[in-house]
Formats: C-alpha cells, sequence, structure tokens
C-alpha cells in the first residue's frame, strides 16, 4: 500500500504530508507513565494525573 500512496501524491503532485491534513506545529503534551508499577498503582496515578489536568496518558 505504500507504493499506492506515492503513486497518489504523485500524481497530485503534493507530498502526503500534506494530503493528509499538513504538517502541526503544535504537538500535544502528555504525562508518561514508564515506570514499572501493578494495575493498582498505575490506576491510583491516572487518577490523579487527570485531577491535575492532564488530558493525555502514555501508558
Amino acid at each position: 500500500d505504500i507504493a499506492l500512496w506515492d503513486i497518489i501524491g504523485k500524481a497530485c503532485e503534493q507530498p502526503l504530508y500534506k494530503l493528509w491534513g499538513g504538517g502541526k506545529d503544535k504537538v500535544a503534551g502528555y504525562a508518561s507513565m514508564v515506570r514499572l508499577s501493578t494495575p493498582d498503582e498505575r490506576t491510583d496515578l491516572a487518577v490523579r494525573l487527570a485531577d491535575e489536568g492532564w488530558q493525555a496518558m502514555k501508558l
């Protein structure tokens, strides 16, 4: 399917990132929970982070 996207981009004379909506000027921040922990600890941390206003988390 990658070759088909390449054909579409060439036919439209546009790079694929533009066909897919363009580049981003900003990337939303997120809280990261990469340390090893139990499911209950992760749940507690997720609740705390949500209470602090984080809208996205990486588990």
